[in-house]
């Protein structure tokens, strides 16, 4: 459930321009910091109640005055002097990736919210990145509105592996997915994209669809700003994952319990075969995944190992679509996972194109995604979509 969420712009701006910028745009609209007439932030320019403080700045505001005394905190603005910072303290809290954007050291505007100003936090940080970035008079084009620093950290921690990396950015995404009332139009637009094949997709991956489907939109609407748009890529490579492991290693499993059969296996091929015993907890990570199939495809002669029968002949049995699934399905997830899901993991900002790429890969409306002919051909032999 998302309850608070930062976010954060860079700019090469200075910090008092900074301090102006947000001062001018609070002094233009309704606004307030507190309960008194005097909190009106129309009246009193909030330069001069920053005046003395060097090296960072807030404010509390509210879009009306009766809601202090209830929630006490709406959207929180805070502005960082980094520059000076590191020029006394050699203090450095900024990303790298995002550091390595800049020619220098970048200046920061937090904008933090309490969870019933979602809407009203969201449209001022765009709102502020777009005037940081008209009115910075050193000509700075790099505004980077990054929806949520915790991922980079997660990102660039050199202490944890992969796999780890990635499931705390898809555990981490999935805390942003709004209250329900305000999901009815994504779903009803996800549910359109996915087309016959919705029935089929698990509670738990749609909900990873729904995720990455409302990070999308919220990024598309903020052309104008760079953003990582690694949360949303990894959850809805997450959801990808979720589906290929129900639809094709559990199955598999159960078919080789009911045929009272385990296959041998030896080299990269062993792995598979570990996974697929019955009494497994194991899912395959999308990579993986890929890898294995491609093996069981290169091995599929007179001479294939046990395993790479027993899978070739439950494929045939028992899906829609064998074809699909042994000669295709191989080459596109490990296209997924170096071109979206491990790039998204690692240190480096991944741009919206590739986002939207990925998005369009997945789901197409004329039922042709990825997902979607995943679920047709994995689905059983006898049973109509």
């Amino acid at each position: 459930m998302k309850y608070y969420l930062t976010q954060t712009i860079y700019s090469m701006a200075g910090y008092r321009t900074l301090q102006h910028i947000v001062s001018g745009y609070f002094a233009h609209y309704n606004w307030y910091c507190g309960e008194d007439h005097e909190d009106d932030l129309r009246i009193t320019p909030l330069t001069k109640r920053w005046k003395g403080y060097r090296d960072e700045c807030s404010v509390s505001a509210i879009p009306a005055r009766n809601w202090y005394s209830l929630v006490g905190h709406g959207v929180h603005i805070r502005i960082l002097n980094d520059k000076r910072q590191f020029q006394y303290h050699w203090n450095l809290t900024i990303p790298g990736p995002v550091y390595a954007l800049f020619p220098g050291i970048p200046n920061r505007v937090e904008v933090d919210s309490h969870y019933r100003f979602l809407s009203d936090a969201d449209f001022v940080a765009r709102k502020l990145a777009l005037k940081v970035a008209d009115g910075d008079p050193r000509g700075g084009r790099i505004i980077l509105l990054d929806v949520d620093d915790e991922a980079t950290r997660v990102k660039t921690n050199p202490l944890l592996e992969p796999d780890e990396r990635f499931a705390r950015l898809v555990l981490h995404a999935e805390r942003y997915l709004p209250l329900k009332a305000d999901l009815a139009d994504a779903r009803k637009q996800l549910q359109r994209a996915a087309g016959t094949v919705w029935p089929a997709i698990s509670a738990e991956a749609r909900r990873f669809l729904l995720t990455g489907l409302i990070s999308y939109e919220e990024y598309d609407a903020a052309e104008t700003m760079l953003l990582d748009s690694s949360p949303g890529i990894v959850v809805l490579a997450k959801a990808l994952e979720l589906e290929v492991n129900r639809r094709l290693l559990i199955p598999f499993r159960q078919w080789l319990s009911q045929q009272g059969y385990t296959p041998r296996a030896r080299g990269d091929l062993k792995l598979f075969a570990s996974a697929s015993a019955p009494d497994s907890p194991r899912f395959l990570e999308l990579g993986r995944f890929g890898f294995y199939l491609r093996a069981i495809a290169e091995d599929r002669r007179g001479s294939a190992q046990p395993i790479s029968q027993a899978f070739t002949t439950f494929c045939q049995e028992e899906l829609a679509d064998p074809i699909f699934v042994l000669e295709e399905l191989p080459d596109f997830l490990l296209k997924v996972a170096q071109s979206y899901r491990n790039p998204a993991a690692h240190a480096q900002l991944v741009g919206f194109s590739d986002f939207r790429e990925f998005l369009e890969l997945l789901l197409v409306d004329n039922g042709s995604g990825l997902l979607q002919r995943m679920i047709k051909a994995t689905r059983p032999r006898a049973q109509p979509l």
